[in-house]
């Protein structure tokens, strides 16, 4: 009898954990709110601008290291919708256990992928193939970013240079190289 009904309160107390353990979800609601309201504060701070219409994007991050223990943080990114693409403005990153923050990244500089993909674009319609066959390196100029890409298929590779215009992703030029042996 005793034995019964120790193991009785054990299933209890196992059933009240578990129970509570995975039916937070509107608290981490509340917890994601609180995280971006966080972020938000430390981008004006710093007198960064958002935009109205803005959007963000809150994940659970582990940085896995070679040397010492695993870091997890909460990472809030922010992001601005234009027609043609949406661009990510700033990533600000909390340590999970301590709540402190431990980054805030600018990103409006960044490359971003829909300008790779229409510089690729650009190479497929003048050699042919798949945006998985050309790698692409690129650097920013302004308003423009300049590509080169190369084809990395078979002997007879070609390689391109692009300039895409950043706002409306238009390629402006497009010159194709001589094979490379």
């Amino acid at each position: 009898m005793v034995k019964s009904l120790a193991y009785a309160a054990r299933v209890c107390f196992v059933g009240c954990f578990v129970s509570c353990a995975f039916s937070p979800s509107a608290s981490k609601h509340t917890h994601y709110r609180q995280l971006i309201a966080r972020a938000e504060q430390e981008v004006l701070r710093r007198r960064l601008p958002l935009p109205a219409g803005y959007t963000c994007e809150v994940n659970e991050v582990v940085a896995a290291l070679h040397v010492g223990p695993s870091q997890y943080f909460y990472s809030v990114t922010f992001y601005q919708h234009a027609p043609k693409r949406t661009v990510r403005l700033y990533t600000v990153s909390f340590d999970r256990q301590s709540g402190r923050l431990t980054d805030l990244i600018d990103r409006r500089g960044e490359i971003t992928p829909d300008e790779i993909a229409a510089a690729k674009r650009a190479m497929i319609h003048r050699v042919g193939g798949t945006p998985g066959e050309f790698s692409a390196g690129c650097w920013e100029r302004g308003d423009i970013v300049e590509f080169t890409i190369l084809d990395l298929r078979g002997p007879s590779r070609r390689s391109g240079h692009c300039l895409v215009r950043r706002k409306t992703l238009e390629v402006l030029q497009f010159k194709l190289l001589p094979p490379t042996i």
